[in-house]
């Protein structure tokens, strides 16, 4: 069983986002073997939706990070009303069901959103573009020397901190409003955990080796959990906390 702290979801309103992991990452999915028929009901619609299976360890968070969706979507999509609570062997839906006339659009929800300020992790060159690694999704590497001070980019609440995402590392995500995280991987060590609370610049792990045994930091923003290039987000003059 997979439980983690009920103050880490003070809210449970946003609604509307999907994307799948780009490489790697697929759901299982339910193949619906009866005859076609001309109208779609419930039922068939939920036995094409892709699904995921809880494995030991895994929380919300980590999964909606694995496939690219809004943790409160993926709450929203199984009807769960404490999303601090799932079970190992559940089956998840990584979609939603028919559409509904409930909700406003994303587009619309974020027009009325502050900007979140940005502050660089860690001191060190960009070692990896934004998108290079297909195995961590969408985000860049910045160089430096192992044990190198990995700082938050932005204060909010540590909504993860493990391992249970092999291609990361020791990964920290953080939430920072209702529309950014930030994740840090390929850390050596973690010196926050899960819903601790981190302002900007503050110290969260220590850098490790990344996949090619090189120090650095695998840096992510996600966007209603969307992938974004941090370089368009980050202070260009700046490459320091």
């Amino acid at each position: 069983m997979a439980v983690s702290n009920p103050n880490r979801f003070p809210r449970l309103p946003l609604l509307a986002l999907i994307g799948l992991m780009a490489a790697g990452c697929a759901g299982t999915r339910v193949d619906d073997d009866s005859p076609q028929s001309p109208e779609v009901t419930g039922q068939d619609m939920d036995r094409t939706r892709p699904l995921h299976v809880v494995r030991a360890g895994e929380t919300l968070w980590s999964i909606a990070w694995r496939y690219q969706v809004d943790v409160d979507d993926l709450a929203n999509w199984n009807g769960l009303a404490n999303p601090d609570l799932i079970i190992v062997g559940q089956s998840l839906f990584l979609a939603p069901g028919l559409p509904s006339s409930a909700g406003e659009p994303i587009s619309a929800q974020s027009a009325a959103q502050p900007s979140q300020a940005w502050q660089w992790p860690v001191r060190g060159p960009v070692v990896s573009a934004y998108g290079a690694s297909a195995s961590t999704g969408k985000g860049i590497g910045i160089g430096g020397d192992i044990g190198a001070d990995v700082r938050a980019a932005g204060a909010g609440q540590v909504v993860y901190a493990g391992d249970g995402l092999a291609a990361y590392g020791n990964l920290i995500i953080i939430k920072h409003d209702e529309m950014y995280l930030s994740a840090y991987g390929q850390n050596d060590r973690l010196l926050v955990g899960d819903g601790d609370w981190v302002g900007t610049g503050q110290l969260i792990a220590k850098m490790g080796l990344g996949p090619e045994r090189q120090p650095h930091v695998h840096f992510e923003i996600r966007r209603y959990g969307v992938p974004v290039d941090p370089l368009s987000l980050l202070p260009a003059t700046a490459r320091a906390p």
